[in-house]
């Protein structure tokens, strides 16, 4: 667990089957909460390429992000 042998809970999937990732109280269908980066990875390849990614970039304001990764051929 990593977290000097406490056990934290990490997804809940609610009464309503709404899921969420690093929060307990998820109001839609997949809920993700990241204080540094709230978003979905995408990735056809091991590695660097083809990377994308979907989600709210905390650092520039909250603003809705889709990103591709550098090092696609």
């Amino acid at each position: 667990n990593g977290n000097g042998g406490i056990l934290s809970e990490r997804l809940r999937i609610n009464s309503s089957g709404n899921v969420g990732i690093a929060t307990t109280t998820p109001n839609n269908l997949l809920d993700i909460y990241s204080t540094t980066k709230s978003a979905i990875g995408f990735s056809g390849a091991s590695g660097s390429t083809y990377k994308w990614t979907l989600g709210m970039d905390v650092s520039n304001g909250g603003r809705f992000s889709i990103a591709s990764s550098t090092d696609a051929p």
